[in-house]
This record gives C-alpha cells, structure tokens and sequence, in this order.
C-alpha cells in the first residue's frame, strides 16, 4: 500500500481509517453480542433444568416451601427466559398442583403481566400470554383470552382457541363458536367439548344460531360431549333444519349419543331428500341399536344406490342379530350387501 499517497490526501486517509475502525468495531460488537446471548441461554438452560425439579416438587405438594423458595428467588429477567419452557412444562397438567404452582408465583403478578402481554401490539408477547393464560389457568384472564380468539394473527387466535378449553369456563362457549367461520373449526369443536362435557347449557343458545355453521358445530359438539339433555333440541334439527349440512351433523349426533328416545327423530331422516343425510340416519339407526329401527333398514335394501350397503353396514353395527334379521327379511335377488355383512359378523365371532 501505498502510505506517501495517503499523506498527500490527508482527508481520504482519515475517512479510510475510520471506516475502517468502525467495520472492525461492528465485527466485534457482532461477536460479543453473540457470546453474550449464548452465555445467556447457557445460563438459562443450566437454571431451567435446576428449577424444573422444584416445578415438580410443587406440583406434587402445593405446601412445599423449598420449591416455593426456588421459584421466587428467580429474578424478573430470568423468569422471562424460561417462562415459555416452564409454561409448556405443566400445560397439559390439571388440578391442585397446578393452582399450588399458581400460588406461588403469585408475587409475580402474574394476571397483570398476563392481561399486559394480550394487550400488547406485539404477536409474540400476545401469543406468550394466551399460553401462560390457558397453562397457568388464570381464570381472571377468560375475558381476556376471549377476545384474542378473534385476534388477527392466526397463531394467537389458535392458542386462545385452546387456552379457553384449558380454562373449561363453559361460558367461554360462545367466543370459541367466534372461530368456526375462521378456519379453525376441528380446535373450536376440541375446546367446546372440552368445555361442555360437564355444563352443556352454553350449548343451548347455539343450536338455534342464525348461522348453519354454528349450528351444525354445535350439534357435533353434543354428540362428542354425550350431553344428552340437549338431545331433542338436537333431534329437532335433524328433522326440521333448511340446512342439509346441519340435518346431517344432527343426525349423526343422535347416533352418537344412542339414545332410543331419538330413533324416531332419525327414523324421520332416512326420507330426507338428501342422500347423505339417507346414510347417516341409517349408521345411526345401527348405532342406536333399537330393535324398533330395523323395519327401515329392510325397507332400504329397496332403496337405489349405495343405500342397501349402507343398510347392511348399520345393522352390523347393531350385532350380529340383527344381520341375521335383516337377511333373513331381505328379497334373494337384493340380498348382496346383507350377505357380505353376514359373513362378516361370521368372521368377526369366529375371532
């Protein structure tokens, strides 16, 4: 390099060296940030595995106060590094432990950092705090969880989605229907059950909704959570609802929870004008298992389509009887589907 020209251009030489200082001086606060975060995680990972054990402890015995101890002395900062790992550790986790592990973080003010964190305008701390909320069980925070369901980034709309069915408030039901028309129906229909397993009177007002979608989720829902109070209102769907989609589903339902007080309901809906709902009462008809219901499956044998396989896969539902039964009731030239189930119920005793 050539020095004279640098002292000949004095100005040059100067904007050249301090560039250059300033490239080296990015290039090493690049690194010793990078180490600096690693010692961090180092170190976070080193206090999370220590405090886990105490997590345990607590979980086992609400009372315990060394556990208690342990987690209080973790200081604000650290809390927050190992907050999600500790969070994903217990949410699958339910009862007594869970409101001692509660209780002990107490001082922490947990429902204000929580209600901050969903309040926030960043999706990361939004998202953070629907997990604490629903893993935690934070019930101060249903009203909270509630309104992120609707929230605009997809992630944290799903995550109160679950949070909520963690809570098991039942009246949370009506916000988790906010989701069926967001795409995130199979969530929705897990949390509702999950929360409508023990209470099903949130589902009441559901399934006379103006919507055929809230409609038809909500007659799922009572069939999965076995509620079997909300049977007629269901039965009366299947029979009377503009919606083939929702007759079906309520059909279904009804199959389901196998009640013969229904099968006349679903009897009714094997004339449905639409095939698919044909099919369902049908399997329901199996499912339900009252003697009462095979006079339809032998008249569907007469019935065109895939209807007489339907019919013959209903009554081996039902038991072997009732193939019997229905062979037995069924015209030689139309006996096809009714043979091939004898022979499976044959195969299935044989086992």
């Amino acid at each position: 390099m050539n020095w004279n020209w640098f002292g000949s251009n004095p100005a040059i030489g100067v904007a050249t060296l301090t560039l250059a200082g300033l490239c080296t001086a990015l290039i090493g606060g690049i690194f010793i940030g990078r180490l600096i975060r690693a010692r961090r995680q180092l170190t976070a990972d080193r206090v999370f595995e220590s405090v886990q054990f105490d997590v345990y402890a607590l979980l086992d015995d609400a009372a315990d106060a060394s556990a208690r101890s342990a987690l209080l002395a973790l200081g604000p900062q650290m809390w927050r590094r190992i907050e999600f790992r500790m969070l994903k550790l217990i949410e699958s986790l339910r009862g007594e432990g869970v409101t001692g592990f509660v209780a002990a973080l107490g001082p922490r003010q947990l429902v204000e950092h929580t209600r901050a964190d969903l309040s926030s305008r960043l999706v990361r701390r939004r998202l953070r705090g629907v997990h604490r909320a629903g893993a935690l069980r934070l019930i101060e925070c249903v009203a909270d969880v509630e309104r992120a369901v609707l929230d605009r980034d997809p992630d944290v709309s799903a995550a109160a989605v679950r949070a909520l069915g963690l809570l098991g408030q039942p009246a949370s039901a009506t916000a988790v229907f906010g989701a069926v028309g967001a795409g995130r129906e199979g969530l929705a229909v897990s949390a509702l059950v999950t929360l409508c397993t023990t209470d099903a009177r949130a589902l009441a007002p559901q399934l006379a909704a103006d919507s055929a979608d809230v409609r038809r989720v909500a007659a799922t829902v009572v069939g999965e959570a076995q509620a079997q109070s909300l049977g007629a209102s269901v039965a009366a769907l299947a029979v009377g609802d503009p919606s083939a989609a929702v007759r079906r589903a309520a059909v279904i339902a009804l199959g389901t929870l196998a009640n013969p007080q229904h099968l006349a309901a679903v009897a009714a809906a094997t004339n449905d004008p639409e095939p698919s709902v044909r099919r369902a009462a049908l399997i329901a008809i199996g499912r339900i298992g009252d003697h009462a219901g095979l006079p339809y499956l032998i008249a569907a044998q007469m019935w065109p389509g895939d209807l007489p396989e339907v019919a013959a896969e209903a009554a081996l539902l039902a038991g072997r009887d009732w193939v019997r039964d229905l062979a037995a009731a069924t015209p030689a030239q139309t006996r096809g589907p009714v043979a091939a189930a004898m022979a499976t119920a044959e195969l299935r005793t044989a086992r």
